[in-house]
């Protein structure tokens, strides 16, 4: 039956029409799409979260800003900043002294970051939670689900950043002395080569940092695990690691290049500096483990938010695949489940969608732990009939009908 077409109001109030090709160009195919999907759809979203992140880190600000004040107040009781009568200041031959007050004021305040990080984690592990939800397009409450990641994250992203945290200030006081000996012309060329490798082994820390991050949240891994496969990923892809390092911590590179950019940074990071560094990084590394660690993870699920736009090319075929192993999967009786079936009244709030959602969660999860045990031997089940559909006599209802029963199921 012809579908009656719209009148002018409803297609004022309604829209165009649009077809299903047309809405499934709309949709994200890839990673760069997914990613500017979600930044544009949940641009709000993103800055109530950096605005939680910024409130986690105010006490690293502090220690920053504390480190600035040293060192001009450091610099005022030097006597090159002394005046010499004629309005011109006295600059005696004190060679090394800019670094011996950067030094002094790093051991003075740095000293303090693994607090700061501490705090900070409170932040970093809701956020990069929320973050996930987004990336796999699931549905977010900032409120909620930011508290949620917490509670469950908390801890490795604690441990983490007290880890990178210990050797990030390992390796700055390790530049700073080795700058102070240089300038005082102590130095030789190992101590030039090995500060060299200490912004070597700090690019490295904070990717490996960024990394563990993203496994934490994703995958449960014990520390040790997560340590070593975050090394792992580190050292594979260096060169990606460092391009989307970089792309996410953008607004940060602005302020450095000083001029009209450190305005531009410093607005664009108070509204989604954090928030957008972890969309840019979680979306970037979702991609990773879909293409090296996902295949090998039971259960897991690959290429999450992301559509197949082509997939009308091959409707029908994989419609039939579907239909032909739907009766060699064991199927649990509904009289055997042990989970209440929840209810959604007419008035309803966001604590009757989460029973819901954890009612559908359980119901699954029995699903697949029935099949697992009959595929495995230690349930005796006899599976349904081979379905046999005549595939001259479906036509499109009867197809979209049984994969929408197949997917319920």
């Amino acid at each position: 039956m012809a579908q009656k077409k719209k009148g002018f109001i409803s297609r004022m109030i309604e829209g165009p029409e649009r077809s299903d090709s047309y809405a499934r160009s709309t949709l994200p195919g890839n990673r760069w799409e997914l990613g500017w999907d979600v930044f544009r759809n949940n641009l709000g979203k993103m800055v109530g979260i950096n605005m939680l992140m910024l409130l986690f880190m105010l006490p690293l600000f502090i220690i920053l800003f504390l480190r600035y004040t040293n060192i001009q107040y450091y610099a005022l009781m030097m006597p090159f900043s002394q005046n010499i009568g004629v309005g011109y200041p006295a600059v005696p031959m004190y060679p090394g002294i800019v670094e011996q007050i950067h030094l002094t004021a790093n051991q003075s305040t740095l000293i303090y970051i693994p607090i700061a990080g501490a705090v900070a984690s409170v932040g970093i592990s809701g956020g990069m939670y929320v973050m996930r939800n987004m990336v796999w397009s699931e549905g977010v409450f900032v409120g909620t689900d930011f508290w949620t990641g917490v509670k469950k994250n908390f801890l490795v992203v604690f441990l983490s950043t007290t880890l990178y945290s210990v050797l990030l200030l390992m390796s700055i006081f390790s530049i700073s002395y080795a700058n102070y000996i240089t300038a005082t012309g102590n130095g030789t060329w190992w101590l030039t080569l090995a500060t060299i490798l200490s912004y070597v082994m700090l690019a490295f820390f904070t990717i490996v940092y960024l990394y563990m991050l993203s496994f934490g949240v994703t995958y449960e891994l014990k520390f040790k695990g997560l340590l070593k496969n975050s090394a792992i990923m580190a050292i594979a892809l260096v060169p990606t690691n460092l391009f989307f390092a970089a792309f996410a911590f953008i607004t940060i590179i602005l302020m450095l290049l000083g001029n009209i950019f450190i305005s531009l940074g410093l607005i664009a990071f108070i509204l989604f500096g954090l928030s957008g560094a972890l969309l840019i990084w979680t979306n970037y590394t979702q991609w990773t483990f879909d293409k090296f660690v996902n295949d090998k993870v039971p259960g897991a699920i690959k290429n999450r938010g992301i559509y197949n736009k082509n997939a009308s090319d091959d409707e029908t075929a994989d419609f039939s695949f579907e239909r032909s192993t739907l009766g060699k999967r064991p199927i649990k009786p509904i009289t055997d489940y042990d989970v209440e079936i929840i209810e959604i009244p007419e008035t309803f709030s966001r604590a009757d969608l989460r029973r819901l959602e954890e009612s559908k969660a359980a119901m699954r999860k029995a699903s697949d732990d029935y099949v697992n045990d009959v595929l495995s031997g230690k349930i005796n089940e006899k599976t349904l009939p081979d379905l046999k559909v005549d595939e001259s006599e479906a036509d499109e209802d009867e197809i979209d009908a049984s994969t929408n029963s197949t997917e319920d199921k």
